[in-house]
């Protein structure tokens, strides 16, 4: 199987999580994880968004489930490998809160396209 988004592509825990969280990264697979990158880069396509909305976004259109901060160590992941970026805008979170939008780079659509072409 080919590898996309190859930076930091394994589930983790951190060596102070319980055992309950070692388990859960264990449990993940790399399809799952590919997958999720790839609806996170679809999602920004048509126009920045908050991690909220990357949420709403791959929740209605994933056909799977994935937890918020996993979609948030997706999006990291993403942007340690310059996919996407931070960008200076900002809305507000459901609850009120100032929050940040994020934004597909070029080399994010250049990868994007690559892997929807197989």
């Amino acid at each position: 199987m080919t590898m996309w988004f190859d930076v930091d592509t394994g589930p983790k825990a951190r060596t102070t999580d319980r055992g309950t969280s070692h388990a859960a990264a264990a449990s993940v697979r790399q399809e799952t994880i590919t997958r999720t990158k790839v609806h996170i880069l679809d999602a920004l396509q048509d126009g920045n968004k908050t991690s909220e909305e990357i949420e709403s976004y791959v929740r209605a259109y994933a056909g799977f489930r994935v937890s918020p901060s996993g979609l948030r160590t997706r999006r990291s992941e993403l942007e340690k490998a310059g996919f996407v970026k931070a960008t200076e805008a900002h809305a507000l979170t459901d609850s009120g809160r100032r929050c940040t939008e994020f934004a597909i780079t070029a080399a994010g659509i250049k990868e994007l396209n690559r892997v929807e072409q197989g």
